[in-house]
């Protein structure tokens, strides 16, 4: 815990500087407020998990965003912040969500596309296997071109959201966002955004984000559109196809379903106190921030 003393001060040579102690706020203090920031390492499906070691024992407040999903009304990343008692040496994993990719059709079928879906972000305990090692995990949006529906944005909520659109609709299996950490399920040809803990189904030509326990690398979709690394899905065209055109689910806590209008967007987690949660918050690449809290 953070120690003080009752000294006023105006410059560190006031205080007890053997002790470790500064001179914070006119106040002799042993805490300070640092911020530790940390961006995508790459761009598209695949990147590098970060690690950061708890310098000392204290508060932290940690801050995530997920990737936005690629086209041009891609569904916005989620923002999850929440404050945590964190002991010195432990050491923290950390996975930017990175965008996915689009890609347009040339010629006659120029309205035929395919955009990936946008990587989660997770903030985890080094060797994570369940919920109790999370810290917050934010969801990255879904692909989309198309303002039909907001279940391209991630949100707050631990499922992720639908896919919109497809011809597999008669199932009721296709196009649902995952729960309880899985992946989510596909269209034809768009594949659902990996999880916590579960790969993103995949689809016709297109490959599923991959869960962060797995890796977390995006989807394939023939080298078309892929998935942003954090389990965005990829999403696959065929030409004269009249499904032609399809969206993949964004990567999050549960992953995001694949579909043809709209890939749905990737739900979150947060394990800590003083919550501050935001759906649809955050355009471009993932970005986590920690900074340790003085009380």
């Amino acid at each position: 815990m953070s120690t003080y003393t009752c000294v006023q001060c105006t410059q560190n040579s006031e205080c007890n500087t053997g002790a470790g102690e500064v001179c914070l706020n006119n106040q002799c203090t042993t805490c300070v407020v640092q911020t530790w920031t940390f961006s995508n390492t790459a761009t598209g499906r695949t990147g590098t998990i970060q690690t950061w070691t708890v310098p000392s024992d204290g508060t932290y407040r940690i801050t995530a965003y997920g990737a936005q999903g690629a086209g041009t009304q891609g569904g916005k990343g989620v923002k999850m912040a929440g404050s945590f008692n964190l002991a010195q040496s432990t050491v923290i994993n950390i996975l930017v969500g990175q965008m996915g990719s689009s890609y347009t059709e040339p010629g006659e079928y120029a309205d035929r596309y395919a955009d990936g879906g946008g990587g989660g972000t997770f903030v985890v305990k080094q060797g994570a296997t369940t919920v109790n090692d999370i810290y917050v995990i934010a969801g990255g949006g879904g692909g989309s071109r198309s303002t039909s529906s907001n279940n391209r944005h991630a949100v707050t909520a631990a499922s992720g959201k639908d896919g919109v659109g497809g011809e597999y609709e008669y199932d009721p299996n296709y196009l649902k966002g995952g729960t309880s950490g899985s992946g989510g399920n596909r269209s034809r040809m768009s594949a659902g955004g990996g999880g916590f803990n579960g790969n993103g189904v995949d689809a016709t030509n297109a490959v599923g984000g991959l869960s962060f326990l797995n890796g977390g690398t995006g989807g394939t979709a023939n080298n078309i559109g892929y998935g942003g690394f954090g389990g965005g899905g990829g999403a696959h065209t065929s030409g004269g196809s009249s499904w032609g055109s399809s969206c993949g689910g964004g990567g999050g806590y549960s992953g995001g379903g694949g579909g043809h209008t709209v890939g749905g967007g990737g739900g979150s987690y947060n394990n800590g106190t003083n919550q501050e949660n935001i759906g649809g918050n955050r355009s471009g690449h993932g970005y986590v921030e920690i900074t340790r809290v003085c009380e």
